[in-house]
Protein backbone atom coordinates (compact mmCIF):
# COMPACT_ATOMS: atom_id res chain seq x y z
CA UNK A 1 0.00 0.00 0.00
CA UNK A 2 2.79 2.18 1.00
CA UNK A 3 4.44 1.55 -2.22
CA UNK A 4 1.76 2.42 -4.32
CA UNK A 5 1.58 5.92 -2.80
CA UNK A 6 5.38 6.32 -3.10
CA UNK A 7 5.47 5.63 -6.68
CA UNK A 8 5.48 8.95 -8.19
CA UNK A 9 7.36 10.64 -5.91
CA UNK A 10 9.67 7.86 -6.55
CA UNK A 11 9.08 8.76 -10.84
CA UNK A 12 9.49 11.94 -10.49
CA UNK A 13 12.54 11.84 -8.13
CA UNK A 14 14.52 9.32 -10.60
CA UNK A 15 13.45 11.71 -13.73
CA UNK A 16 14.57 14.76 -11.57
CA UNK A 17 18.10 13.28 -10.94
CA UNK A 18 18.33 12.25 -14.70
CA UNK A 19 18.11 8.58 -14.69
CA UNK A 20 14.96 8.58 -16.52
CA UNK A 21 13.14 5.39 -17.45
CA UNK A 22 14.45 5.04 -21.22
CA UNK A 23 12.46 2.32 -23.22
CA UNK A 24 14.81 -0.90 -24.36
CA UNK A 25 15.81 -0.30 -28.34
CA UNK A 26 13.72 -3.05 -30.40
CA UNK A 27 14.39 -1.86 -33.25
CA UNK A 28 16.89 -4.52 -35.78
CA UNK A 29 20.79 -3.10 -35.59
CA UNK A 30 21.58 -3.10 -39.12
CA UNK A 31 25.23 -3.49 -39.45
CA UNK A 32 26.54 -1.33 -42.87
CA UNK A 33 29.61 -4.05 -44.04
CA UNK A 34 31.68 -2.91 -46.40
CA UNK A 35 29.56 -5.38 -48.76
CA UNK A 36 26.89 -3.26 -49.17
CA UNK A 37 28.56 -0.45 -49.82
CA UNK A 38 32.22 -1.00 -50.97
CA UNK A 39 32.80 2.52 -52.38
CA UNK A 40 31.85 4.86 -49.67
CA UNK A 41 34.78 6.85 -50.20
CA UNK A 42 35.26 8.12 -53.25
CA UNK A 43 31.06 8.67 -53.46
CA UNK A 44 31.16 11.23 -51.33
CA UNK A 45 32.75 13.60 -54.14
CA UNK A 46 30.27 15.51 -55.87
CA UNK A 47 32.06 16.85 -59.18
CA UNK A 48 33.03 14.19 -61.70
CA UNK A 49 35.99 13.78 -63.73
CA UNK A 50 34.41 14.84 -66.61
CA UNK A 51 33.74 18.16 -65.20
CA UNK A 52 36.94 18.36 -64.10
CA UNK A 53 38.09 17.97 -67.76
CA UNK A 54 35.83 20.79 -68.49
CA UNK A 55 37.26 22.91 -66.05
CA UNK A 56 40.51 22.19 -66.86
CA UNK A 57 40.03 23.18 -70.97
CA UNK A 58 38.14 26.04 -69.76
CA UNK A 59 41.07 27.14 -68.02
CA UNK A 60 43.62 26.01 -70.24
CA UNK A 61 41.56 25.79 -73.55
CA UNK A 62 44.82 24.59 -75.79
CA UNK A 63 45.94 21.42 -73.58
CA UNK A 64 45.63 17.95 -73.62
CA UNK A 65 44.69 15.53 -70.52
CA UNK A 66 47.06 13.14 -69.67
CA UNK A 67 45.55 11.88 -66.13
CA UNK A 68 43.14 12.26 -63.88
CA UNK A 69 42.90 11.05 -60.33
CA UNK A 70 41.00 11.38 -57.28
CA UNK A 71 42.88 10.42 -54.29
CA UNK A 72 42.05 11.98 -50.44
CA UNK A 73 44.55 14.77 -49.38
CA UNK A 74 43.80 15.07 -45.76
CA UNK A 75 40.17 14.64 -44.89
CA UNK A 76 38.62 15.75 -48.38
CA UNK A 77 39.19 14.13 -51.47
CA UNK A 78 41.10 16.18 -54.56
CA UNK A 79 41.69 15.58 -58.30
CA UNK A 80 44.87 15.87 -59.27
CA UNK A 81 45.28 16.74 -63.02
CA UNK A 82 48.05 16.31 -65.43
CA UNK A 83 47.79 18.33 -68.45
CA UNK A 84 50.52 19.64 -71.21
CA UNK A 85 50.28 21.89 -73.77
CA UNK A 86 52.56 22.58 -76.77
CA UNK A 87 55.69 23.53 -74.62
CA UNK A 88 53.85 23.33 -70.87
CA UNK A 89 53.29 20.27 -68.79
CA UNK A 90 50.48 21.41 -66.20
CA UNK A 91 49.40 19.42 -62.46
CA UNK A 92 46.41 20.84 -60.93
CA UNK A 93 44.48 20.19 -58.26
CA UNK A 94 40.55 20.47 -58.17
CA UNK A 95 38.26 20.57 -55.43
CA UNK A 96 35.87 17.32 -55.58
CA UNK A 97 33.29 18.95 -53.76
CA UNK A 98 32.79 21.58 -55.90
CA UNK A 99 34.48 22.81 -59.68
CA UNK A 100 37.34 24.67 -58.32
CA UNK A 101 41.45 24.50 -59.28
CA UNK A 102 42.71 24.87 -56.29
CA UNK A 103 46.36 24.87 -56.81
CA UNK A 104 48.10 24.93 -60.67
CA UNK A 105 51.78 24.72 -61.61
CA UNK A 106 53.43 24.36 -64.84
CA UNK A 107 57.02 22.87 -66.24
CA UNK A 108 58.43 22.83 -69.08
CA UNK A 109 57.47 20.09 -71.38
CA UNK A 110 59.38 16.69 -70.89
CA UNK A 111 60.71 14.56 -73.61
CA UNK A 112 58.94 12.43 -71.67
CA UNK A 113 55.59 13.82 -71.13
CA UNK A 114 55.06 14.98 -74.59
CA UNK A 115 55.63 11.01 -75.81
CA UNK A 116 52.70 10.08 -73.06
CA UNK A 117 49.19 9.06 -74.84
CA UNK A 118 46.63 11.94 -74.71
CA UNK A 119 43.52 11.25 -72.02
CA UNK A 120 40.60 9.86 -73.80
CA UNK A 121 37.12 10.62 -72.35
CA UNK A 122 34.92 9.73 -74.89
CA UNK A 123 32.95 6.31 -74.66
CA UNK A 124 34.11 5.41 -70.84
CA UNK A 125 31.47 2.85 -68.89
CA UNK A 126 30.45 5.26 -65.41
CA UNK A 127 32.57 5.08 -62.29
CA UNK A 128 29.58 3.64 -61.01
CA UNK A 129 29.60 0.59 -63.72
CA UNK A 130 32.96 0.35 -63.22
CA UNK A 131 32.48 -0.23 -59.29
CA UNK A 132 30.15 -2.84 -59.58
CA UNK A 133 32.87 -4.84 -61.88
CA UNK A 134 35.07 -4.00 -58.56
CA UNK A 135 32.43 -4.93 -56.23
CA UNK A 136 32.37 -8.85 -58.29
CA UNK A 137 35.91 -9.00 -57.81
CA UNK A 138 36.61 -7.67 -54.42
CA UNK A 139 33.49 -7.57 -52.48
CA UNK A 140 34.74 -6.82 -48.86
CA UNK A 141 36.77 -3.70 -49.31
CA UNK A 142 36.23 -0.22 -50.67
CA UNK A 143 37.41 2.03 -53.01
CA UNK A 144 39.65 4.88 -51.86
CA UNK A 145 41.07 6.48 -54.48
CA UNK A 146 40.86 6.15 -58.73
CA UNK A 147 43.14 7.27 -61.57
CA UNK A 148 41.76 7.41 -65.72
CA UNK A 149 45.02 6.27 -67.21
CA UNK A 150 45.85 6.00 -70.79
CA UNK A 151 48.23 3.16 -71.72
CA UNK A 152 48.48 0.81 -74.92
CA UNK A 153 45.39 3.00 -76.55
CA UNK A 154 43.50 1.90 -73.83
CA UNK A 155 41.74 4.51 -71.08
CA UNK A 156 41.84 2.42 -67.74
CA UNK A 157 40.29 2.91 -64.54
CA UNK A 158 43.02 2.17 -61.92
CA UNK A 159 40.84 1.78 -58.50
CA UNK A 160 42.69 1.50 -55.44
CA UNK A 161 40.66 -0.81 -52.75
CA UNK A 162 41.45 -1.29 -49.72
CA UNK A 163 39.92 -4.53 -48.50
CA UNK A 164 38.22 -5.98 -44.71
CA UNK A 165 41.03 -8.70 -45.27
CA UNK A 166 43.62 -5.99 -44.19
CA UNK A 167 45.26 -5.56 -47.49
CA UNK A 168 45.22 -3.07 -50.36
CA UNK A 169 44.29 -4.06 -54.20
CA UNK A 170 45.15 -2.40 -57.38
CA UNK A 171 42.69 -3.11 -59.84
CA UNK A 172 43.30 -1.86 -63.42
CA UNK A 173 39.52 -1.87 -65.28
CA UNK A 174 38.99 -1.07 -68.84
CA UNK A 175 37.20 1.83 -69.11
CA UNK A 176 35.50 1.21 -72.52
CA UNK A 177 34.68 -2.43 -71.80
CA UNK A 178 34.35 -2.85 -68.05
CA UNK A 179 37.10 -5.94 -68.07
CA UNK A 180 39.64 -6.35 -65.80
CA UNK A 181 43.09 -6.54 -66.81
CA UNK A 182 45.05 -6.20 -63.35
CA UNK A 183 44.74 -7.50 -60.27
CA UNK A 184 47.69 -6.75 -57.79
CA UNK A 185 47.94 -6.66 -54.18
CA UNK A 186 49.94 -3.70 -53.08
CA UNK A 187 50.27 -3.42 -49.50
CA UNK A 188 48.60 -4.57 -46.09
CA UNK A 189 46.83 -1.66 -44.29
Amino acid sequence: MKFKRLWPFLLLLLLLSGCGIVEPNTAKKTATPYRQDPTQGVFTAKVSAKQVAQLVHKQLPHTQLLKISLNKQGRFYQYQVQARSKKQYYRLSVNAMQPIITKQTHTQLSRTNAKREVLRLTGLKSLNAIKQVAISEINDGHIVGYTLNQQNRITSYDLLIKSRAHHTVRLRIDAKRGNILERQQVGKL
